[in-house]
């Protein structure tokens, strides 16, 4: 069952400002659990790299430390004050991979960010005890021509 905490239509110029929402509900999650996770899905250019990017400074992390996508190599983790963040993008999983291919040591994860997550198979979604997650759907609403930055968004969390 999903639980719909926003559905709203945003802007690109406004990815920064919704970061700031988006990471409030997730901190409130590591009141009751371990960590929290978050699945980013939507089609290529809607912002999802650039929505972690935000989200990962309103976590904390320094601006002087880059955030690239991590398409090629699967996972960056970043280490903050408070926890491991670990960001993860699915994209190039082709089912060849397994739990190994993710280089995450050992040290807990405080949250997932995790794009393409309709790729995660069972195995990798139990490795990683991915429980209620929250999800971000991200989709554009119009022509790329007549409005290149406006997307739709969906902001929920699965409850078991």
């Amino acid at each position: 069952m999903k639980k719909e905490i926003f559905s709203k239509m945003v802007t690109y110029h406004e990815l920064e400002d919704q970061a700031a929402v988006v990471a409030t509900h997730l901190m409130n999650q590591l009141t009751d659990h371990p960590h929290f996770c978050l699945f980013l899905s939507g089609q290529l250019g809607t912002g999802k790299t650039t929505f972690c990017q935000y989200l990962l400074r309103q976590f904390g992390l320094s601006h002087q430390i880059p955030v690239a996508s991590p398409t090629f190599t699967f996972v960056s983790s970043y280490d903050l004050e408070w926890g491991t963040i670990a960001h993860m993008d699915l994209y190039r999983l082709d089912g060849s991979h397994d739990i190994h291919t993710f280089s995450l040591d050992h040290s807990p994860v405080s949250g997932y960010l995790i794009e393409w997550p309709e790729r995660l198979d069972a195995a990798l979604t139990e490795s990683l005890q991915l429980q209620n997650p929250f999800s971000l759907v991200m989709e554009h609403i119009d022509s790329p021509l007549t409005s290149p930055d406006k997307r739709k968004w969906q902001f929920s969390q699965s409850i078991s």
